[in-house]
């Protein structure tokens, strides 16, 4: 054994450094030159299996096979290098037009859909909003209106739509706009 193995397994255990360096296992004698016939014996083979019968192999190879391989391969590499390969195609023609077709049939129901078809979008909502009474609006309004105590509802004046109206009239919308950020200073808020 190694000096300097010996002395290292020396530092990390003596009784490991005292263990003799011999084979644990052996081979009995003519094992291996048996071998194959214990084992056809072993599988149930009658006859002796192919490397018994005959030394030869049963396949054989050309002579001067494996030197000529490099160039047969790089002429027929050359060969398909000359013929042109073969188109195919992604998308076949019967899937554009399926593709196509599709698309199609998708826009033409958006566009009954939205917008050709009343029954199913309803009339045009200006037409609907001037059918409603006035008493409908006048009710949806109120629901509208905030039951919370803290917000600040407008009282009644005694004032007209049509005054109001008119008072608005004689000021630029600039002065309006500025009318209403002073007063949502002063408050915080527009209510």
């Amino acid at each position: 054994m190694n000096e300097q193995i010996h002395n290292e397994l020396l530092s990390i255990s003596q009784l490991v450094a005292d263990i003799p360096r011999v084979p644990t296992y052996r081979v009995p004698e003519g094992y291996f030159d048996e071998l194959p016939t214990t084992m056809a014996a072993i599988v149930g083979l009658e006859e002796a299996p192919l490397w018994e019968k005959s030394p030869s192999m049963p396949q054989q190879v050309p002579v001067g096979y494996f030197e000529e391989l490099p160039q047969t391969l790089l002429a027929r590499v050359k060969q398909e290098e000359q013929q042109p390969g073969k188109v195919v195609q992604l998308f076949p023609k019967r899937l554009r037009w399926l593709a196509a077709a599709c698309i199609v049939a998708v826009m033409g129901i958006a566009v009954w859909r939205f917008i050709g078809n009343e029954e199913i979008t309803g009339a045009a909502p200006a037409v609907a909003f001037s059918q409603v009474s006035d008493e409908e609006l006048s009710k949806y309004a109120e629901a509208l209106t905030p039951t919370d105590p803290t917000t600040k509802e407008a009282e009644p004046t005694g004032i007209s739509d049509q005054d109001i109206q008119a008072m608005l009239t004689d000021y630029s919308t600039e002065e309006l706009e500025k009318y209403v950020k002073e007063q949502y200073l002063k408050e915080g808020s527009l209510h």
